[in-house]
Order: structure tokens, then sequence, then C-alpha cells
């Protein structure tokens, strides 16, 4: 009887996938849907494709067959997510609802999020485009654009104190070729981050701590997730400082504590969430991966893969992640088209170093032209977009054509057009429409006919750092010519007059109402401090040397309360007086380059 109820059902499954509907009322009651997520969450106009496959035995051998073609698929509510009738989902409209996969006599609910357009991206290090990475200026930057998920570095200071840092080394955002450990909860603020986007324009930023950092996040419920990504083995002590810092503030549960070796998550309580930084495999690899995190039992519940363009997750994974309870993050995206891929396939996260989505009000593609009063296109010059913050959003180079171009601006934002050279330009807003805006700059003077008739007249030079040189303010025809330097760390135009500030080279433009030209600058030398850092006794002096300034060049002194400079201005050798005790920072400035000189004074 058992066996006669098998061949029943068999032929019964058989027929259900090779006759399709003449036989779809008669599946069984035990019949089971496979690869079906239970949640999905979708971006708006994001899409994802449901595969519904079932397994079922004929002959004594096992078969599994995709049966999208006989499954009837509906949304109950199709303002926010609708459903193909092959199963394809798309988000519409932010909000939650759920699809119904009806196959015979059974029906599967799978519960829709549709969230924002770019809900999955976490900004890396904060908002990089915007201020230096992992300051308070660059965390509070991506809160303010309204980022789901932000991630950002730990390390452990030479007091055992945790600080929000990336580099093993301070050399790049700090200035000094030391390692991370010379910081201390007492001394930091004597090494100011000197390196990073706008970094002119900003108030002074520090090495942060990680409390400093959590601490924007507590009366902040918009991002969804911190992941805070451990560079190194912490001891169970500083594991359990890090802890309470996090349950003191609440955050438990918005709090990933991510690394590459799994050790380092052993140290911390299994009870809070945890990610392990991996790179691709088959997916057997990746599938074991997710085994392996589940039956450790220390709390790992995300995997964050270092994907390839050519190795992204298959949708199979995805699923069998989600089943299992791992979120799946994907680990650095910086091209937009994978950065979609990603997303329609209802990963969780996407890091990403460089800032490719904003967030409503946002994503608005613009249709820039420049005209000239006689409403004929201009070309022939180079024209630059910055937003607020005087970053460079979009760029005309110069050239043959009009200029007709496209990019992604954020509404809401105010820009500015700039002319190559002009520090003043034509400020607009950007409207938040559904539509691509045509956004149309009249254009006056521009310098279209290029002659070397009346090119100013220049020639390429050499000059040591701190050595200016003037230059011709008319060319032949007796226009005005303007000035402009390609590095501006290397050489700087200041009253008429090119000025050297460090050892490099770089190109200048001279123009003028009907031409241009360029010529190419080498500086030969670039000002240095004999060293760095000097320990002096209060009431004493020590000497330090100044290298590669030219002779005659000016130093401006920015002394402190613990230790000055009495040297003269045109000195070569610095003579530095302790005044207070203490440990302090004096700026020397060599006509724009600014060296440091760590000063303790006992």
């Amino acid at each position: 009887m058992k066996k006669l109820l098998a061949l029943v059902v068999s032929a019964a499954l058989i027929i259900i996938v090779t006759a399709g509907v003449v036989a779809l009322n008669k599946a069984p009651k035990d019949f089971k849907l496979e690869s079906l997520p239970k949640k999905l969450s979708l971006a708006i106009n994001s899409s994802y494709h449901l595969k519904v496959k079932t397994t079922f035995e004929s002959n004594g051998e096992k078969h599994t067959e995709n049966v999208n073609k006989s499954c009837k698929f509906s949304s109950d509510d199709e303002s926010l997510a609708d459903v193909t009738d092959d199963g394809h989902i798309t988000g519409r409209k932010v909000g939650k609802t759920s699809v119904n996969v009806t196959f015979g006599n059974i029906t599967k609910k799978i519960h829709i999020n549709v969230k924002k357009q770019n809900s999955t991206y976490v900004a890396h290090r904060g908002a990089m485009d915007f201020a230096p990475q992992g300051t308070i200026a660059s965390i509070s930057k991506a809160i303010k654009l309204g980022y789901s998920q932000i991630e950002f570095d730990l390390r452990t200071g030479g007091d055992g104190n945790i600080f929000v840092f990336h580099d093993r080394n301070l050399k790049y955002m700090c200035g000094i070729n030391s390692d991370f450990t010379r910081i201390t909860l007492k001394n930091r603020k004597a090494y100011p981050i000197i390196s990073g986007a706008n970094i002119k324009k900003l108030p002074t930023q520090y090495i942060p701590t990680a409390g400093e950092a959590l601490d924007l996040f507590t009366n902040n419920k918009s991002v969804e997730m911190v992941y805070l990504h451990i560079k190194h083995l912490f001891t169970p002590k500083q594991a359990r400082a890090l802890e309470n810092e996090i349950r003191s503030r609440k955050l438990t549960d918005r709090i990933t504590l991510i690394s590459a070796d799994r050790e380092v998550l052993r140290v911390f309580d299994k009870k809070i969430s945890k990610g392990e930084l991996c790179s691709a495999y088959d997916i057997d690899s990746l599938k074991r991966q997710v085994d392996e995190v589940k039956s450790e039992g220390i709390g790992i519940n995300a995997l964050l893969y270092q994907y390839s363009a050519n190795n992204l997750p298959s949708d199979e994974f995805v699923i069998y992640a989600h089943k299992n309870g791992v979120r799946i993050i994907g680990y650095a995206i910086d091209d937009t088209i994978q950065f979609e891929q990603l997303q329609a396939k209802g990963i969780n996260g996407i890091v990403c170093n460089r800032l490719l989505f904003k967030l409503d009000p946002g994503l608005i593609k613009c249709s820039l032209s420049i005209i000239k009063p006689d409403g004929s296109e201009a070309y022939g010059s180079n024209y630059t977009i910055e937003d607020s913050l005087g970053n460079e959003v979009l760029t005309f180079e110069k050239g043959n054509e009009p200029y007709n171009t496209s990019g992604i601006l954020i509404s809401g934002e105010t820009y500015t057009l700039k002319a190559e050279g002009e520090s003043t330009g034509q400020s607009f807003n950007v409207e938040n429409t559904d539509e691509v805006q045509n956004i149309v700059f009249e254009a006056e003077n521009l310098h279209e006919t290029l002659t070397e008739e009346t090119a100013p007249s220049v020639k390429d030079m050499t000059l040591r750092a701190g050595e200016t040189k003037k230059l011709s303010q008319k060319d032949k025809s007796g226009a005005k010519i303007t000035y402009t330097v390609s590095d501006k760390k290397t050489a700087t135009i200041r009253n008429g007059r090119i000025i050297a500030l460090q050892k490099g080279g770089t190109e200048i433009t001279a123009k003028s109402k009907d031409a241009q030209t360029s010529f190419n600058l080498r500086v030969s030398t670039s000002p240095k401090l004999e060293k760095k850092s000097v320990t002096v006794k209060k009431g004493k002096t020590v000497s330090v040397k100044l290298y590669g300034r030219a002779k005659g060049c000016k130093n401006k002194y920015t002394n402190t309360k613990n230790a000055e400079i009495t040297s003269k201005k045109t000195a070569d050798t610095l003579t530095v007086r302790g005044l207070k005790k203490g440990s302090s920072i004096i700026k020397i400035t060599v006509n724009g380059k600014q060296l440091r000189l760590n000063v303790t004074v006992e």
C-alpha cells in the first residue's frame, strides 16, 4: 500500500512539472516549494527574480525542477511592490507588503521591505568625499546625508584606549612617520589630521575616540547599522571596554563588529552582532562559510565579501545565507553597474569608498550646457561645477565641440559654475523633479580663439622653494593676462608673482582675451626641518636647522604658550625657547608651505 501511495504521489508530481496547469490543483498537501526567501529587501525600482523550485522522486531518482511557469504570483499592495507573471518583483514605493506564490493548493508568502534607493549603501569611513576619513566631521556628514549604514575602523592607542583610525602608521593622516601606538588620550591633540577632503575648510580634526564616534548615533535613529572594523587583536580587557561603550549608549542592536580574523571576534561577547571579512569563493565554499560561522556559536551573523566584477554572489548563495540568518555585505564596491547588480540581488549592504549615490532628495540627473549672449553654444574654455563646500563635482573640458554633458547632482543643494582661473561664478539650485533637468548657463567673454600671434610670452623656469618671480601682466596686444597653476601645492601666484612652495613640477597656464599658452615650472627644493621633534628645558633653548628655502625668503612662526621661536624671519637656523612645561606644535610657514615642529618642554 505504501509503495502504491508513493507511486501515485510521484506520478502526480511528474504530471505537475510536465503538464503544468493541467494538474495544478492535484499537488499533495505536503508538497514543498524550495529556494524562496521568507523576507526580501528591495530598493525603489530594483527587481528580484523569484526562482521557484521543487524536488521530487521518480523511479527511485531525485529530481529538481523549476516550476515558475506553473505558479501564480500576486502582490498584496502593487503600489509598494508589483510582481510579473514569471516572478519578477519590483519595488515601487517605500513601505512593507507581501508577495504570494501559489502552486496548486499551496501558497507561500514572501515579506517585502521596500527601502530608499541606497538603503543598502554603507558609507566607508564616513563621508570621505566631504571630510577626512574616520573623523567626527566625516561620520557626522554621512549621518546628515541620510546614509542608513556607516562603517569606520578601530585601533588601540599606546595607553590602551580605543580610537577611530584606519592606518597602522600616522604618516598619511597626521604627517608623522610613526606607529599608531604613539597616540594616547593625553597627547592625541598634538597630532591633528592634516590629510583628507576639505581639510583647510573644516575646523581642526583630531583622532576621535570610539566613544566620541558612538555618541553621534545615540540620539540619531536614522542610522540602522554601524560597522566597527577592528584592525588588530583586542585584549579581553579592551573588548569589555568597547562593549561597555556600546551598551551604555544602548546601541547593541545597531552595532556589528567586523574583522578578517575570526579569533579577534571570539574575544567579544557572542551576544553582540559580528561580521567576518572574507574573500569570494565558489558557491560550495560560500555555503561552508555560512555553515561554519553559524555552528561555532561566537555570534558571527554577517559576512563581508570582497567581490570582484567577475565574481558576484549568486542568487542561490544570497538566499542560502538569508535562510540561515546571515547578512551579506559587498566590500568594497565602487562601480555603478556592479552596485546595482548587487543591490538587485537583495544583499544587506554595499560598502563603497566614494559617495556614488545620494539619498532623497538626491539622484537628480541634469543636462548642462553653456550658452553665449548671441544664443550659440560655447566651447573653448574649461569650466567646473562645485558644491557648497568647494568640491569639484563636474568638469567641462575645453575642446572644439559645444558643451553638453550630464551628471548626477543632489536636489536642494546649491552649486556654482566657475570658469577656469576664476574665484567666483554663477550659482544655481537643483530642484527635486522626476525629469531630467536642463540647466543652461549664460557665459560671456569666452576664449574660443587660441592663436600663437597674441599668445603671452612665457618660458619654462626653475625656482627654489620660497623663491618668487614677477610675471608679465599683459600680452603682445596689451590685453590682461591671468595665470592658473595646475598643482597648487608646488607653487602659487600672488600679486602678479609666482611663488615656489615645495619640490615638484607643475604646469602654469597664461590666458588673455584672445589666446592662451602654458609653461612648466620646476621647483628644485622643498623646505624641511632638520628634525620634527625636539625636547627643551623650561627657560632654555635648542637649535633646529631649516633646509631647502630660497635665500631671503621670510618665515612665519605660530608660537604657543609652551614654546616659541625667537629667530629672525629670514633665518636658516631656528632657535626654540621653552616657556612652560608641556607639549605643543609650532607651525613654521615658508611662503605657503607649512611645517610642524613638535616641542616638549620639561
